[in-house]
């Protein structure tokens, strides 16, 4: 549930703040970035659930998401506002 909540909100502070034309360079990047972190820690977990049993590996992620989700608060996103941080298309330039 909670990531569905959620991927509508990234998605569109996401585009909010990244010049129109390079919105489409900015996704391309954001699903290799996400599929390539599943290619990585799908065969890790396999390894961890074998060697240290289903119920520890369960666990360590359960502990790794709640990790994630207190670093948030902290972080500088708690202050974004898309109209101060969004860039022209001239500031984006990519040299």
């Amino acid at each position: 549930m909670a990531m569905g909540v959620e991927g509508p909100l990234e998605i569109g502070c996401q585009q909010a703040v990244t010049p129109d034309r390079l919105i489409a360079s900015m996704s391309a990047t954001r699903r290799s970035v996400n599929r390539g972190m599943i290619v990585i820690g799908a065969p890790l977990g396999g390894v961890m659930a074998t060697v240290a049993g289903t119920g520890t590996a369960l666990w360590a992620a359960a502990a790794f998401l709640l990790l994630a989700s207190l670093v948030l608060p902290f972080s500088r996103f708690r202050d974004a506002r898309i109209e101060v941080q969004q860039l022209s298309d001239e500031e984006a330039l990519i040299p």
